[in-house]
């Protein structure tokens, strides 16, 4: 079976932390996609700290992007 995963969120390393620990509060599965790292790794200088990508299951996307804007209304809020 080939899970398909779409793109919820992008941002810095911070931000990344906090929303995936509201994922992982709500049961939704993620992958977190570090660009900078993964160059890094590669031997590679590349990609920037808000590079930091958080995707899920497509069947998880509506409930991740409900999430994602109370998330951001808090940020904003804050």
């Amino acid at each position: 079976m080939d899970t398909k995963y779409k793109e919820v969120f992008m941002g810095n390393a911070m931000a990344v932390l906090l929303l995936k620990g509201i994922f992982g509060d709500h049961g939704i599965p993620y992958i977190e996609k570090n660009e900078q790292v993964s160059g890094v790794l590669a031997g590679f200088a590349g990609g920037t700290e808000s590079t930091i990508k958080v995707l899920v299951p497509m069947e998880f996307e509506e409930a991740a992007l409900a999430l994602v804007a109370d998330f951001r209304s808090q940020l904003e809020s804050a």
